[in-house]
């Protein structure tokens, strides 16, 4: 039987088998030391704190806790945009880096599905504040389109962000979208907004898939090994979904026609060369269809603490639009308009008041610069008349 020596101090401890009188002491030693460590990392109590057993430093962590809980809430909202690497996520984040400075409104971004999802979450969801669709959506609600309980008159939106383009990737073996009938065919998760922007532009082409709800990362791993025959799904160009295609041998994107079926709630767009260089050749582009991304909050009432939160928001972010445009930023801030009105829902009151006042101030101010050089140009008219009259 093996031994082995443990060192303590000037003698040592030999164990065995079994543990001898040594031992036991060691282990009675050891057990006092951990039980004296317990003791002294046990806070000090008061003594009427040790009769009700309540600790003393936690009571005032969470008393401060509580002072401070409602001030953060005061100061903070919360936006739900899209899947992870999605246009929406993106530009969430960007809005939490560049807006909510000491005295602002913070910002905080919460990946959701996008689509009708986030306007059910919006609604239904306790702590969500803001939420990005899709303008397709919007659309749908006010036509009565979307079934439930949940009407147009419940929300409001801020912005138009942007426009995201409806990207088909395909196996090579596949010419056009007339193809894909009867095929397997990836319409992104359920509830998300790829979903429901897909269904609806497949089937005003009149074209019948088998529908798979998949991941994006899931639905490239399949396309691959060649159990669906394409992956649909929406971004801002370049996306960096579509950018990992770029890597990938034997994979294109299909044009999409745009038939008047679809001018109600799209509009047309292009994939380029400069978009995905190594998907698309030099001087060709891809016809598709692009939705609004609309940036929507609930249509509190204007006495309500989150309107008037929500509108302390508004004015941070139409504020510093130049610092969401900077290069750092992403690139589908620079297509925001803000006076873009959005079919079939209202605007956010301090939105269109903010919007209102800016422009109310622009034309005073073109007003008065063209009233001032009417002037100067009289001014400067008589002023060389005279001069004319005094040299003759």
């Amino acid at each position: 039987m093996g031994f082995n020596s443990i060192g303590m101090g000037g003698g040592y401890l030999t164990t065995a088998a079994g543990f001898g009188v040594s031992a036991r002491i060691f282990a009675a030693v050891v057990f006092s030391f951990a039980v004296s460590l317990t003791a002294s990392a046990q806070p000090a109590r008061s003594p009427a704190a040790g009769k009700s057993g309540g600790n003393v430093d936690a009571q005032a962590f969470v008393s401060r806790v509580a002072s401070t809980d409602d001030l953060r809430n005061r100061q903070s909202l919360t936006l739900l945009a899209g899947s992870s690497g999605s246009t929406a996520l993106q530009m969430a984040q960007d809005a939490s880096i560049v807006l909510g400075g000491a005295d602002d409104v913070r910002v905080l971004p919460i990946v959701g599905k996008g689509g009708p999802q986030n306007i059910s979450d919006l609604l239904y969801l306790k702590g969500i504040d803001l939420a990005i669709t899709q303008s397709d959506v919007l659309a749908a609600l006010s036509r009565g389109e979307l079934g439930g309980d949940i009407k147009s008159e419940q929300i409001a939106y801020i912005a138009k962000l942007c426009n995201e383009e409806l990207h088909v990737v395909a196996r090579g073996d596949i010419g056009d979208l007339g193809e894909l009938t009867g095929r397997a065919v990836n319409f992104g998760e359920h509830g998300s907004g790829t979903q429901f922007s897909a269904r609806r532009v497949f089937a005003a082409l009149g074209i019948e898939v088998r529908e798979v709800n998949l991941s994006h990362a899931d639905a490239m791993e399949r396309l691959q090994r060649g159990e669906i025959s394409a992956h649909v799904f929406l971004g801002g160009k370049p996306t960096p979904d579509a950018l990992v295609m770029e890597r990938i041998e034997g994979l294109r994107l299909l044009p999409i026609a745009y038939p008047p079926s679809l001018e109600a709630d799209y509009l047309p767009a292009k994939l380029t060369h400069a978009d995905y260089p190594d998907l698309i050749g030099e001087g060709q582009s891809i016809d598709t269809v692009a939705v609004g991304a609309v940036l929507t909050v609930v249509n509190w009432p204007a006495k309500h603490e989150r309107y008037q939160l929500s509108a302390r928001f508004v004015e941070d972010l139409f504020g510093n639009l130049k610092g969401l445009r900077e290069p750092a930023r992403h690139a589908k801030w620079h297509e925001m308009n803000l006076p873009a009105p959005v079919p079939g829902i209202v605007q956010f009151g301090p939105a269109k008041a903010w919007l209102e006042r800016v422009l109310t101030g622009a034309r005073s101010k073109a007003s008065a610069t063209q009233s001032s050089s009417r002037q100067s140009e009289l001014t400067s008219r008589s002023s060389g008349g005279e001069a004319e009259k005094r040299l003759r």
